[in-house]
């Protein structure tokens, strides 16, 4: 019976690299329907700041000041010191300009200041 091949050098090398490393987007947006992705390959165990602070050249050239914004993964909001796990996605998030409830009582009042009612029978009232 023929025995399992050992695993060569070169093969537990790149598992120990793999290992030390993860893999992580870096998303931002700069204007609606325009997003920027980059992914990165970093030493484990690294932070938000750290991983955001690799790329400091190209967000720069973006022409984000990456301090001004807030960073989350996949959507929630995170500390800076925050450790990197492999597959995370880095968002960094502008603040808002307008309040929401602010926004929908200008589109009320531009709609004006009648809502479309449905009735049950999902025709409009009349």
């Amino acid at each position: 019976m023929p025995s399992s091949p050992e695993p060569s050098r070169s093969t537990a090398l790149v598992e120990a690299v793999a290992a030390a490393t993860v893999e992580v987007e870096l998303a931002w947006s700069l204007g609606p329907r325009h997003v920027e992705l980059v992914k990165l390959t970093l030493p484990a165990g690294i932070s938000v700041a750290q991983a955001i602070a690799s790329c400091a050249e190209r967000l720069a050239a973006a022409g984000l000041a990456p301090d001004a914004w807030q960073a989350a993964l996949w959507g929630r909001r995170v500390a800076p010191s925050h450790q990197l796990t492999n597959g995370d996605r880095i968002e960094l998030c502008r603040a808002l300009t307008v309040d929401p409830k602010e926004a929908r009582r200008l589109r009320y009042q531009g709609q004006g200041g009648r809502a479309a009612r449905l009735t049950r029978g999902g025709a409009k009232k009349g």
